[in-house]
């Protein structure tokens, strides 16, 4: 008996993923959502299931995404009579086309909720959160109604352009709604749209019952908690500590009994106490809960204790700022400088607090405006900082400049353009 081989393929663990896929009958639910033009040999499903099984397999690039399906069983991850030549890289962006036009975000919400009601998944607790990808290039958008790709917040300091992603998820981690929203829209503004969208969705699925919206301190707005009533919900999230009924919470909270400590975790677990009181934000009535953790002061005691020699050796270090000296303009060793001849950062090293980047232009140092502060003190927060100014002038002995060296740094453009302003 002769055996003819025809083939070998390694399909691994996608024989799993792709029957899952066809027990929940998903591909002619996404041909029906995205219908594809009668001469086009390729459906809308078989991208999908193509582009998703890659991403499990290793993640090729869409131009080597033919040459990967030669590698594969097709007939069977997918349909019968499939063939790796029409998964091209140009049937798949025409594809993804469709699936923008039909709207990608209305596409993936009908699939969740048609797998919620296949498996019978609970549908009470939300958890929602975003972030963003930082990318490189100009991304210069031709429509405003196309996403967005542009600076916006980064949670990563990266100052790139970027998008950003948010994903809501049921309380066993099970993705019901995600999308792709432009790079500069803040999580307050995203939060309110995703309530409502996810509002949207319980009602096309006809459940009409009392639901749990869980998100971290951007969604304590005005439009989130009077969309959340509207829609006979509740918000569990974390209200921001620059709310005054927070910083009342925390005062009042000093001064009463708290609960009896309790473990959530069963085998060395934090130890908590809570307390509770009520408010009103924004003409909406609230329950807040203060929570105090064993684990957490003791991480916020090592924090204390790593930072103590720090300040320590900072504030020694500069005890000194008045005592500069110059011995080549005076010839007279530890004779302070007369005031119109004191270097630039004397004044403020040591007693003016260190500025962020972000607050140079927010707290007025860049002097644009009248009756802000001069220019001078930009340099706490840019290039002027005290370590960029300490190494242009380093001296030999390894003192750094302004504090009791015998040999003070050379003044540069800027020092003088501010002595020539204070003269």
């Amino acid at each position: 008996m002769n055996v003819q081989v025809k083939a070998v393929y390694h399909n691994s663990y996608l024989n799993i993923i792709s029957a899952l896929f066809k027990k929940w009958g998903l591909p002619p639910l996404i041909d029906h959502l995205v219908p594809a033009h009668p001469q086009c040999r390729t459906r809308a499903s078989d991208a999908v299931q193509a582009i998703l099984y890659n991403m499990f397999d290793g993640r090729q690039a869409l131009v080597h995404l033919e040459r990967w399906a030669q590698e594969i069983d097709l007939e069977k991850l997918i349909r019968s009579g499939l063939h790796p030549s029409w998964l091209n890289d140009d049937a798949l962006a025409r594809h993804l086309d469709r699936l923008y036009e039909a709207g990608i975000h209305n596409v993936i919400s009908t699939c969740f909720i048609h797998l919620y009601r296949k498996e019978g998944l609970p549908l009470q607790v939300f958890h929602a959160d975003a972030t963003d990808k930082t990318v490189y290039g100009a991304y210069e958008s031709a429509s405003l109604e196309a996403l967005q790709i542009t600076h916006g917040y980064n949670r990563h300091q990266h100052w790139q352009k970027q998008i950003g992603f948010g994903l809501v998820g049921n309380e066993d981690g099970i993705p019901f709604y995600g999308d792709v929203h432009d790079g500069s829209l803040p999580d307050k503004t995203w939060n309110s749209q995703v309530r409502s969208r996810v509002h949207e969705q319980l009602k096309q699925a006809k459940i009409e019952d009392e639901w749990i919206y869980m998100a971290d301190s951007a969604a304590m707005t005005k439009d989130t908690l009077a969309q959340t009533k509207a829609a006979n919900a509740f918000l569990i999230t974390r209200g921001p500590s620059s709310l005054r009924i927070v910083k009342r919470a925390w005062a009042e909270a000093a001064n009463i009994t708290w609960s009896d400590p309790f473990a959530l975790a069963e085998r060395n677990g934090a130890m908590h106490r809570v307390w509770e009181t009520t408010s009103t934000y924004e003409g909406q009535p609230v329950r807040l809960i203060v929570a105090e953790s064993s684990a957490l002061d003791q991480r916020k005691g090592k924090t204390l204790e790593k930072n103590e020699p720090k300040k320590r050796s900072f504030f020694t270090r500069n005890k000194s700022v008045g005592s500069v000296t110059h011995s080549r303009a005076a010839k007279t060793p530890n004779k302070p400088w007369p005031p119109s001849r004191r270097p630039f950062v004397l004044g403020f090293i040591g007693s003016r607090p260190r500025l962020k980047r972000s607050c140079v232009r927010k707290n007025g140092a860049d002097g644009r405006k009248k009756g802000r502060n001069p220019r001078w003190r930009r340099c706490i927060s840019c290039a002027w900082t005290w370590n960029s100014i300490a190494r242009r002038g380093n001296r030999r002995d390894g003192k750094r400049p302004g504090l009791s060296s015998s040999r003070p740094f050379r003044r540069n453009g800027r020092a003088n353009q501010w002595m020539h302003k204070r003269s």
